[in-house]
């Protein structure tokens, strides 16, 4: 059976209007629903630091949660509880 993550999260370059100024990012986190929310925004190591820092946070709560890796910059969450059933019955 296939699952959905509910949630993923995206280390994203967000464009400046100004020539000059420091490059910003975002951590952004999208919802199955299609809701998304800005987690942290800042510099590249401020946000990359942001990232890991959530990634390790929710894969500590093993019963919540599993977290996977898709590249350098984004992760996916899944609900443990749901993918712990869907493996019980297979």
């Amino acid at each position: 059976m296939h699952h959905e993550a509910i949630f993923t999260c995206h280390l994203v370059k967000i464009h400046n209007a100004k020539v000059g100024e420091w490059q910003k990012y975002q951590v952004q986190r999208h919802f199955l629903d299609g809701e998304q929310d800005v987690l942290s925004e800042g510099c590249y190591y401020a946000c990359r630091s942001s990232i890991d820092h959530y990634y390790h946070h929710l894969n500590r709560q093993e019963g919540l949660y599993q977290v996977f890796w898709c590249d350098e910059g984004s992760f996916e969450a899944y609900d443990a509880m749901a993918m712990k059933a869907s493996h019980q019955a297979a």
